[in-house]
């Protein structure tokens, strides 16, 4: 309520009008298209920086990114099983995340404690995930399929979004965090024992990959092409890494070695 008299004073309101009407072909706001708020988000940024500045920082920040996750693997180790694709789920997982808790928020209206809720789903089913038992070349294939159809699966799933009901969100939400955080904790757990580095590097291209997808999804991906694309994002990573490790394992069938 404090910030009531400021948004209803004319200036405010003048300044905001003059700002959008920059914008060129705008698109149509929806719940799941939610363009005002990147609007705003942009006219509000144009006070203190300028966009120039802002894409310095996004490269800084990928650059950033991916060199500390180079620091904890040569070249040659980014080629093997589990290397680049530790990266890649961690991304898939984290762009998932963002997906859903923002679809949530979108169609409930709702934090607060849930939020908590939902974070604690990911987290408990990454530890039930990691006490999974495979840990063959043929298993982290697998963990990158079943990323890739929950992805899918999700971003499906948003069709029919407006006709469930808050619970019924908020049911959906925890079940696909949870299956999502089984999925990193069981392919960590595979990842961890092909890898040549072991437990230590594919954590740390994980949480690398982790936040390059949280960032890529929140700031742009979803501002830009709705919710639906945190879900097409995170599909893309995790097919990539589908490829790359489907590719080691197919090289393996020959000698057995799954």
């Amino acid at each position: 309520p404090s910030a009531y008299p400021f948004w209803l004073d004319p200036a405010p309101a003048q300044w905001a009008r003059a700002g959008l009407a920059k914008v060129k072909n705008p698109q149509i706001n929806s719940d799941l298209d939610p363009v005002s708020y990147f609007y705003f988000w942009r006219l509000w940024l144009s006070m203190v920086v300028s966009p120039s500045m802002l894409l310095g920082l996004a490269l800084t920040a990928l650059i950033f990114i991916v060199s500390f996750a180079r620091l904890f693997g040569s070249a040659a180790v980014w080629r093997e099983p589990a290397g680049a694709s530790s990266l890649l789920i961690g991304f898939w997982g984290m762009a998932f995340e963002a997906g859903v808790i923002l679809v949530f928020q979108t169609l409930t209206g709702q934090l607060a404690w849930k939020l908590g809720a939902l974070f604690s789903a990911f987290l408990v089913g990454a530890a039930l995930g990691a006490l999974a038992p495979f840990t063959r070349r043929g298993a982290v294939a697998l963990t990158e399929f079943m990323a890739l159809g929950l992805s899918i699966s999700a971003a499906a799933a948003l069709k029919n979004s407006s006709a469930y009901g808050l619970n019924t969100v908020f049911i959906y939400s925890v079940l696909s965090l949870a299956a999502a955080g089984a999925i990193s904790g069981a392919y960590f757990c595979c990842a961890s024992v092909i890898s040549p580095q072991k437990g230590p590097g594919v954590y740390a291209r994980d949480l690398a990959g982790a936040a390059l997808g949280a960032f890529a999804a929140s700031a742009f991906a979803v501002p830009l092409w709705g919710l639906k694309s945190a879900f097409l994002l995170s599909a893309a990573a995790a097919l990539l890494s589908l490829i790359i490790d489907g590719k080691h394992y197919l090289q393996n069938l020959e000698t057995k070695d799954l």
